[in-house]
């Protein structure tokens, strides 16, 4: 994904954007998040790079450079991050810090969170997987996959989340597990769905791209119908690329006090 090599506003404005992403080999995975930094980009209206905490390119200290290069005194980052864990609150910040070296004013957007957009994305993706089963939602069971984190911040987060689908989609059931690091684990959230009712199970990973980890999780999603063949299971899309997206990222950075 190509950005404008003149990085300089016409309006004068010399305040530039970062979008950090935590990062990935996957290749799908980084050009989804070039297609949503593209469209932020055309929103703003602001010199805008796009870079990754760690695993890819460009770094942020690259794309820190390129942004002062051209003048820039104030820097906006912006870390495209569901959950206030680690990345969010110490290493993107400390990172992007020691990359300005003093050279411009540097303040952070908030992760993205809660947001009602966020919410309305991941009702759609789960509605669609839904209707794809062919039954009710009365009788379907929605499992929402976090990555896991270690801090409970992040895991009371997805909590808060994870009510607030429900409220979006009050006809179904939904539970929630966790890839890694955080309990309940989604091996013992799957097993218990297969066991304890023959429901069919939309099984959602809470997760912005395309990766790793929403592969484990289709994977996850085929072992359980191996073994419950008489159950209906769908993995249901990660949040991806989609106008909503692009709103919350949108929102987040307006909400930076100017």
């Amino acid at each position: 994904m190509s950005f404008p090599k003149n990085l300089m506003s016409t309006s004068g404005d010399k305040t530039g954007l970062l979008l950090v992403s935590h990062g990935t080999r996957d290749g799908i995975g980084r050009a989804e998040f070039f297609q949503v930094c593209a469209l932020v980009a055309q929103r703003i209206q602001l010199p805008t790079r796009p870079c990754f905490l760690e695993l890819a390119e460009p770094t942020i200290d690259q794309a820190v450079d390129e942004l002062a290069h051209h003048g820039l005194q104030r820097l906006l980052v912006a870390p495209l991050l569901l959950f206030a864990a680690g990345h969010a609150q110490r290493d993107i910040p400390n990172t992007a810090r020691a990359a300005v070296r003093g050279r411009m004013q540097i303040h952070q957007a908030a992760h993205l969170g809660c947001h009602p957009s966020l919410v309305q994305l991941s009702a759609l993706r789960c509605r669609a997987a839904t209707e794809l089963l062919g039954h009710a939602p009365s009788c379907t069971l929605s499992v929402l996959v976090g990555r896991g984190s270690r801090e409970s911040s992040a895991t009371s987060e997805m909590v808060r989340f994870l009510r607030l689908r429900h409220n979006a989609l009050p006809a179904q059931k939904t539970v929630h597990g966790f890839l890694a690091m955080a309990s309940p684990s989604i091996e013992e959230v799957l097993r218990h769905a297969g066991n304890d009712s023959s429901d069919p199970v939309v099984v959602q990973p809470h997760l912005l791209f395309h990766g790793e980890l929403s592969e484990q999780t289709a994977e996850l999603v085929k072992h359980f119908q191996r073994i419950n063949p008489d159950q209906p299971w769908i993995a249901a899309p990660y949040l991806g690329p989609h106008p909503l997206l692009v709103d919350v990222i949108v929102d987040r950075i307006r909400e930076i006090p100017r």
